[in-house]
């Protein structure tokens, strides 16, 4: 048990989206206590962390000895994090909270050793491994976006219905997005790597996803994946293929029409390509007021730069937040905002690093590569222009874009190159 435990617990985050569903979910839009916590911190995918920690924990991870392995610099951000996480808590102003996202920071941490502490345990083929993750999280999300499609036809478009926080799942209509993103660079990812595996059921994922997405009007994750799609063609030849374009650029071009022509609310949340077209039209309609919310955030930054506020501050000290936003829809601006320059420029470094070293490491097998490069971006670049480096799913699939493909090579072996030697598999 402990030993399949090992090779599958991709899995555990995989089906997330599914699982909200499942337990998340009310016709009448009335939640039980521990419903409204679970959707609105994302609980479920916290939980998932812990239990592949405890996986991890069971196959003799030691974080103190990862963390030795790394070069002195990686050492050093870490420690200066740490150092940051501490203090912020203490001196900040509401410190419960604080303490609170110190210790489901700390959750994230020990899941990034237990990623990297996994790949290595396991003479698998993290290929393969990447594969079903793809699998599994396209869709278990297209099958989630499907719900949601058959709970607001059922119930009714022209209901009064709170369509923008009681969706099934979803504490905010725009958290469907987080799901989306990672979902479509994993099925496009698969079709680009696996040309041959079950490539009808990608294209069909892929379609109801990027239907899905539009539809319930998420526009950060469109423009993130066009960012991803950029980066791969300049630096991964997997992308450079005329059958992967037919394939993946008939998918999200029927989708996008879908998106428009099926029945949904007429009440502004819906219609993503709709709401790209009213901000061309209003600037104000474009940003969704993020830049009055940054411009505060920078200028709030500016008076406490060393250590920060803290984490979980933001709503009750930025005035543009108005009491409810949770985060400045940005990711360097949280950290900067959260654990000042020492803390927040500490991560960021930690993980342009990685990203870089993704981005230019020749031994990690071409299509891992490809497999993390094209998450990672998408879920980086989505970060920009909202907070999903604030929720626990969308940290965690972020870390394992990133890492599976880093921990998937050896010091001092060269498992890449064998598994580039060996036969393609699908």
């Amino acid at each position: 048990m402990i030993d399949f435990l090992g090779r599958n617990w991709l899995m555990l985050l995989a089906i997330i989206p599914l699982f909200r569903i499942l337990v998340l979910t009310s016709p009448d839009g009335m939640f039980a206590t521990w419903q409204l916590s679970w959707r609105i911190f994302w609980l479920p995918s916290l939980y998932g962390e812990l239990a592949v920690i405890c996986i991890a924990l069971l196959h003799r991870m030691s974080p103190a000895r990862l963390i030795g392995q790394l070069s002195r610099i990686f050492q050093i951000l870490i420690g200066a994090w740490i150092m940051a996480l501490v203090a912020a808590s203490i001196s900040t102003r509401f410190p419960g909270p604080a303490l609170v996202s110190a210790i489901i920071w700390t959750v994230h941490l020990l899941f990034a050793c237990s990623v990297v502490h996994l790949v290595r345990e396991h003479a698998i083929d993290h290929i393969s491994m990447a594969r079903k993750f793809c699998f599994a999280l396209a869709g278990s999300t297209a099958v989630a976006g499907s719900a949601i499609f058959l709970f607001v036809i059922l119930t009714g478009v022209g209901s009064e219905y709170d369509w923008r926080s009681s969706l099934p799942g979803y504490a905010h209509i725009r958290h469907t997005g987080y799901i989306f993103a990672p979902a479509i660079a994993g099925g496009l990812a698969s079709l680009a790597i696996w040309p041959k595996f079950q490539v009808r059921a990608h294209w069909a994922i892929l379609l109801i996803n990027t239907t899905a997405m539009l539809w319930l009007g998420s526009r950060g994750p469109a423009v993130a994946l066009i960012v991803a799609l950029v980066i791969c063609v300049l630096f991964s030849l997997h992308l450079r293929n005329r059958i992967f374009w037919r394939r993946a650029g008939s998918a999200l071009v029927t989708g996008s029409i879908l998106s428009i022509i099926l029945p949904a609310p007429t009440i502004g949340w819906f219609g993503a390509i709709q709401r790209f077209w009213n901000g061309s039209r209003d600037p104000s309609e474009l940003s969704s007021g993020r830049m009055e919310v940054w411009l505060e955030t920078m200028r709030l930054i500016g008076e406490q730069p060393w250590l920060g506020y803290g984490g979980f501050q933001f709503q009750q000290i930025n005035t543009a937040a108005e009491g409810m936003y949770k985060h400045p829809h940005n990711g360097p601006l949280q950290f900067l905002f959260d654990w000042g320059l020492l803390g927040g420029a500490a991560i960021l470094l930690l993980i342009g690093f990685a990203y870089v070293h993704l981005l230019l490491n020749k031994r990690i097998e071409s299509g891992l590569r490809t497999f993390g490069l094209l998450g990672a971006s998408t879920m980086l670049a989505f970060a920009m222009l909202d907070g999903i480096l604030f929720y626990n799913f969308t940290i965690a699939v972020t870390l394992i874009f990133l890492l599976l493909p880093l921990a998937s090579v050896k010091s001092g072996q060269t498992r890449a190159h064998h598994l580039a030697a060996s036969p393609p598999q699908g």
